[in-house]
């Protein structure tokens, strides 16, 4: 367990792995920041509605975002309350490949499930369209 407690030294901080490291999450942080400001893009919009595209990408951000700071506090070499140790590294990339997993698992569900068949065009805007039938009210007398 030394090895994920340990901070790192001067000459260890940069290396392949923080190179790869850096570009997963620079690129899942921008990626995730894009469909979150424009959730309605294909191929994610045509799929999900844009209140669970704006949940997940709210999600990968902060997973992101974190995995960036971590990234961060290990290369100015500034250990605050121990961020500098690879074990929070290692977590913060466990924790986007499950989310990384459980994404694909909703697509995957996504793609596979029912879908309604509203025929031509010209019905799937009709259907689009209809007003949802109105409820009676019941009045209240005074």
């Amino acid at each position: 367990m030394g090895y994920l407690t340990d901070v790192p030294g001067a000459n260890d901080t940069v290396g392949p792995f923080s190179f790869l490291y850096l570009v997963f999450f620079a690129v899942g942080f921008l990626v995730s920041c894009y469909y979150y400001y424009r959730p309605w893009q294909p191929p994610v919009g045509r799929l999900f509605r844009r209140k669970s595209v704006r949940k997940a990408t709210t999600i990968a951000m902060w997973v992101f975002g974190a995995g960036l700071f971590f990234l961060g506090v290990r290369l100015l070499q500034v250990n605050p309350f121990g961020f500098g140790m690879r074990l929070w590294m290692y977590l913060c990339f466990l924790a986007a490949v499950i989310m990384l997993a459980v994404f694909a698992w909703e697509a995957r569900k996504a793609l596979t499930g029912p879908r309604l068949d509203y025929g031509s065009p010209r019905d799937r805007v009709a259907a689009y369209r209809r007003q949802p039938p109105r409820r009676p009210v019941k009045r209240r007398r005074v």
